[in-house]
């Protein structure tokens, strides 16, 4: 069934070809023939062929379902004059020259009609399309007058001549006419482009025919029999299927508005012949200054809306250059000029200039729920909300993504702090997702204040607003954090960290500190322990995790932090297991980054750490979080479950604060479960606390995963409650505070000598 339509496209291309190939045919047999007997049967021949190829000019377009008719009406009109004419001048050889040459210029003029309305009707509300049509109308009538009309009244030239004069005349008219329409279309027509050609082809005609019948009568003949062609091109125009195309409306932009006319030619002509000819008469001296006037005054209006339109464009293009397209906020750069003109502003008066970043927060999920076009719907109504809340004189940007910028005069951090509660009060009422769904969206902004004796220019102060804004991602979403002094010391001390990490990590400055992982009886037993990184830098001294860990992400280098890791805590154990034998088989468990997912080596990587470390794979423990998993890459599955058939365990971290926990269970490859602290911390201090705890559990037992782990046990009370219910691991304080490897296999020696 797929090969019918290519079938019958093939079929349909063979038919045309074989047309135009016995049209060709026909229209060369009747040139032969009327060539070689002008006068007998060839007359009748040449007639004939004449008539049947208008025919196809007349009929085709209506056949293959033009629209509106009332547009193509005078093209067909002007088939059935040129057919009478023909039929009067070669079949009723006996009819009146007039008859012949007044229904050929008829359909001459009613082509120009036909065209005319045509780009009118393409042109829909386009004044230039308008325009121009009129103006080349105004001007073939000006040509015809001082071409046609003025020398008849004058008796200068006859009847026959003043009609050669005119078809070369009509033929500039219509070839404009049609140029107009090809570049109103902004689109390539085969049928459109086939009749330019024609008319061109008959221009040359025209032109050699008045020549001949002037200078040399012998070629009038030959020159005659080759209008057969032309009208075979007509036919051929308005037969291919293309036709149909020049129905459609063209795409609407900014080029049929903004182009450089091709019609001045045709228009200013006819001007400047028309003025450069003798005046015949009174009524030619009221007409032809008349006409000249109505040509100069439509050439003019043309070129005034020419120049608007140019303006509008340009001013449209500063917009677009200026402004986000989503939301018609102000883009980046343009949030930079305007920031870098306030500064200046402000510092030689009085009032502080405020930065306000402002972040959607959890925007990825409304288009990973709802899709792309709700989340840029949303994005436009969360930028109007915003507006609304700002005072006249404050700019409002998108910086990005779900990112947006205001920049406002205030005179203290008070005013300021204001602003921000009116933004985020704009958005407490809930927003219309897809006609029929609420989303409410929360903010968390990060601000930074200038006053006028600070020395600070616009980068700088979109570092501190963004700085701010990231420090209160970290605290919670839906804050507001202000760049202060404090904030400013954090943020030199991380590009200080952010500069000194990848030495630190070549010269392995970092070490692990480990923390048991308990089981047994009242948990009594160490089973394993939990491998955490530790950095003391030199200069600044112990810093976070929280922070170098972020930074590696950030920096691209979490894969060699996560190696190191992996290499000391696989070192350490192995140190463990040699100086203490009595630990018996116990593992270690690392962390691991989703960045370090990510790479190809990581299997590898852990393979070669444990081999280098003498230890076998199943005393290797892997931590990921359950968000991680989730968003992970199917090859990244399958990777984690390459390890697991080696022996390695892999165990979700913070179980309880991600995703819907039971098809995450349902889908990834994991052996233990890591209770979120949350979910420990509230033991026998809130009621429900037990209960709730042993429901998840009983969860996680009922999906076949027996090892639980509780971390964050930090009382007796708590122990007691998860040995109750049959947690069989437990980390936390009170088991011990993570400890270097030494004091590790110092503690565990003291107990043995004990």
């Amino acid at each position: 069934m797929s090969h019918v339509p290519a079938a019958r496209q093939f079929r349909s291309r063979c038919g045309t070809r074989l047309c135009i190939a016995l049209g060709f045919v026909l229209a060369t047999a009747c040139a032969v023939a009327f060539t070689v007997d002008a006068f007998g049967l060839g007359h009748v021949f040449y007639g004939g062929a004449a008539i049947v190829l208008v025919t196809v000019f007349c009929l085709s377009p209506i056949l293959r379902g033009v629209r509106p008719l009332q547009v193509w009406a005078p093209q067909t009109l002007a088939g059935a004059c040129f057919i009478l004419s023909f039929t009067a001048n070669y079949i009723l050889s006996d009819s009146p020259e007039s008859v012949v040459n007044t229904t050929y210029v008829l359909g001459y003029a009613l082509l120009v009609v036909w065209l005319g309305a045509l780009a009118v009707h393409l042109g829909r509300q386009d004044e230039s399309t308008i325009l121009d049509t009129i103006a080349v109308t105004v001007g073939a009538l000006l040509l015809v007058w001082v071409i046609m009309v003025v020398p008849m009244a004058a008796g200068s030239m006859q009847p026959r001549g003043v009609a050669l004069g005119v078809y070369p005349a009509t033929d500039l008219t219509l070839l404009a006419l049609a140029v107009n329409l090809s570049r109103r279309l902004h689109r390539t027509v085969p049928a459109l482009q086939v009749f330019i050609l024609v008319l061109t082809l008959q221009l040359g005609l025209d032109l050699a025919y008045a020549a001949a019948h002037l200078f040399a009568p012998e070629w009038v003949r030959p020159l005659l029999a080759c209008y057969l062609f032309a009208y075979l091109g007509y036919a051929i125009a308005a037969g291919h299927p293309s036709v149909v195309e020049l129905q459609y409306h063209p795409v609407d932009d900014e080029r049929g508005s903004r182009r450089p006319t091709a019609l001045i030619l045709f228009t200013i002509s006819p001007a400047i012949l028309a003025t450069s000819v003798p005046l015949y008469g009174s009524i030619d001296a009221i007409a032809r200054p008349t006409l000249v006037t109505v040509l100069l005054v439509l050439v003019f209006v043309r070129l005034t809306r020419t120049m608007q339109a140019l303006t509008g464009s340009e001013a449209r293009s500063r917009h677009r250059a200026a402004h986000d397209p989503l939301t018609g906020l102000l883009n980046r750069s343009s949030l930079f000029e305007t920031l870098t003109r306030r500064l200046g502003r402000n510092a030689r008066g009085s009032s502080g200039t405020a930065v306000v970043f402002v972040d959607c927060d959890d925007f990825k999920h409304v288009n990973d729920t709802w899709g792309h076009t709700a989340g840029d719907d949303l994005l436009r109504q969360v930028a109007t909300r915003l507006a609304a809340s700002l005072a006249p004189g404050d700019a409002l940007a998108r910086h990005g993504g779900d990112e947006f910028v205001v920049v406002a005069d205030v005179p203290d951090q008070a005013a300021a702090l204001a602003l921000t509660d009116r933004m985020r009060a704009s958005l407490r009422e809930p927003l219309v997702v897809n006609a029929r769904r609420e989303h409410t969206v929360t903010i968390t902004v990060g601000a930074a204040l200038a006053l006028p004796t600070d020395e600070v220019d616009a980068q700088e102060m979109l570092r501190r607003a963004d700085v701010a804004m990231y420090e209160a991602k970290a605290r919670a979403t839906g804050q507001v954090v202000f760049f202060d002094e404090a904030l400013a010391e954090s943020s030199r001390i991380r590009a200080t960290l952010g500069d000194r990490l990848a030495t630190a990590i070549a010269e392995e400055q970092f070490r692990v500190h480990l923390q048991p992982i308990r089981g047994g009886a009242a948990f009594d037993t160490t089973l394993a322990w939990e491998a955490l990184l530790r950095w003391d830098e030199p200069e600044l001294g112990p810093v976070s995790p929280e922070v170098f860990i972020g930074l590696a992400e950030e920096l691209g280098l979490i894969r060699e932090l996560g190696e190191l890791a992996m290499r000391e805590a696989c070192a350490g154990l192995a140190r463990i297991r040699r100086e203490c034998p009595r630990v018996g088989d116990v593992a270690v468990s690392v962390n691991v980054s989703p960045a370090q997912l990510l790479d190809p080596g990581f299997t590898e990587m852990v393979r070669r750490c444990a081999r280098e470390a003498g230890l076998p794979l199943h005393a290797v423990w892997l931590e990921v979080t359950e968000t991680m998993l989730v968003d992970t890459a199917p090859h990244v599955l399958e990777a984690i479950r390459d390890l697991r058939r080696q022996g390695v365990i892999v165990l979700i971290d913070d179980f309880g604060t991600g995703y819907a926990s039971l098809s995450t269970l349902l889908r990834l490859p994991v052996d233990d479960v890591k209770l979120d602290r949350s979910l420990v911390a509230r033991l026998g201090q809130e009621e429900a606390a037990t209960r709730q705890l042993a429901a998840v559990m009983a969860l996680v037992r009922s999906l076949g995963i027996d090892n639980i782990l509780a971390e964050g046990v930090e009382t007796p009370d708590q122990a007691v409650i998860l040995e109750h219910l049959g947690c069989p691991l437990a980390q936390g304080w009170l088991f011990g505070r993570p400890a270097p490897v030494d004091d590790v296999i110092s503690s565990l020696s003291h107990d043995a000598v004990r």
